[in-house]
């Protein structure tokens, strides 16, 4: 199984959170992690020093990168309009990100209640 890991699950593994990082580390063993570049570019946002951006780029460069196209642009929008006619609204980024799920048969593990409003993204359960 192919599982976009979200920022908000890496905010808890860098964290230290020790109960989250066992099973966060299971899903690493068993999984093919991919990344996206606005995950990539929200855990940056975060970094407090340079020691600790290091330490993440080495671990986060050696997972798959799948970069949003033209058409994941196009649907994240399409399913924000869905959603914000039905009185919901998602941050655009994450609708990029679950664009990128959807378009590209990913399972997305987030710790986001807000995920669970798109239709068709396959969300991991614990």
């Amino acid at each position: 199984m192919k599982i976009l890991i979200d920022t908000s699950v890496w905010i808890e593994f860098f964290r230290g959170n020790e109960e989250f990082r066992e099973k966060f580390e299971d899903i690493i063993k068993t999984s093919h992690i991919v990344l996206t570049g606005p995950v990539i570019s929200e855990i940056l946002l975060g970094i407090r020093g340079e020691k600790e951006k290091r330490k993440v780029k080495n671990l986060l460069k050696n997972l798959t990168i799948i970069n949003p196209s033209w058409d994941d642009y196009v649907y994240a929008g399409e399913i924000g309009y869905s959603l914000r006619k039905r009185g919901k609204t998602i941050p655009l980024i994450d609708l990029i990100i679950a664009s990128v799920c959807i378009r590209n048969n990913l399972t997305i593990f987030t710790l986001d209640k807000h995920f669970k409003e798109i239709k068709g993204l396959k969300l991991l359960k614990l």
